[in-house]
């Protein structure tokens, strides 16, 4: 894993365009940054990193209330889906799930994926 960074505002789809946030993204891919994760929307969603764009966008701020989600996203939780992220980071790989958590008893993971090292 290169660089990971965790910032409050999103920099997925529309939501970048707030507080003029999507700025940051081409300094992300500059200094190779793998993963940004944010809060404030309250939403789960991913953009993932492809061709000419490097780096992994998490939404994680779905914890109390809801919000629509963010247009312009790889995967986004349906709206009103409470839920986290929960990240595993070993030597070689990064690992992410979201989870469900709109009925606290019976938590269910929704989507998964993984990262590896830039060379």
């Amino acid at each position: 894993m290169r660089f990971c960074l965790d910032g409050h505002h999103p920099l997925i789809g529309k939501c970048a365009d707030k507080y003029y946030m999507g700025s940051l993204r081409p300094l992300f891919e500059k200094y190779r940054v793998t993963a940004y994760f944010s809060g404030h929307t309250h939403s789960l969603a991913v953009e993932s990193a492809k061709d000419g764009q490097p780096v992994t966008y998490f939404l994680t701020g779905a914890g109390s209330k809801t919000d629509p989600p963010c247009e312009g996203n790889d995967w986004g939780a349906p709206d009103g889906t409470l839920g986290f992220l929960h990240t595993t980071l070993t030597e070689d790989k990064f690992t992410y799930e979201f989870v469900d958590a709109t009925t606290a008893n019976d938590p269910k993971v929704i989507y998964t994926g993984s990262l590896t090292p830039r060379p």
